[in-house]
């Protein structure tokens, strides 16, 4: 599997900075299709597939793809979690040093 498809969930999951254990569909979808809309990745979604066939799929299938591809591989890898570690770990350097800075 490509490593384009994790970004997406992994960004779900980091939420802008909020780093969160459980994700809603709704928000895996709107952060998966944000990330594919974005430049050109929409190229990187599937082979020979065109602009206009990927603006007309509908969430379903989108969430469909999301769920058979990097959800499941995320999952069993179990790369999800340990990127949730070190994410946690860079933001309490971050705001350790913001602290330290100000002190």
């Amino acid at each position: 599997m490509a490593k384009v498809y994790k970004m997406p969930i992994l960004y779900s999951f980091y939420n802008n900075g909020n780093i969160r254990l459980q994700v809603p569909e709704d928000e895996v979808l709107t952060c998966w299709k944000d990330f594919f809309d974005r430049n050109k990745n929409w190229r990187d979604f599937s082979d020979g597939i065109t602009y206009e066939e990927y603006k007309g799929m509908t969430d379903k299938q989108h969430l469909a793809k999301a769920k058979t591809m990097p959800i499941k591989f995320l999952k069993a890898s179990g790369i999800g979690s340990r990127f949730l570690v070190l994410v946690c770990i860079y933001i309490f350097f971050d705001v350790f040093c913001a602290f330290y800075t100000n002190i």
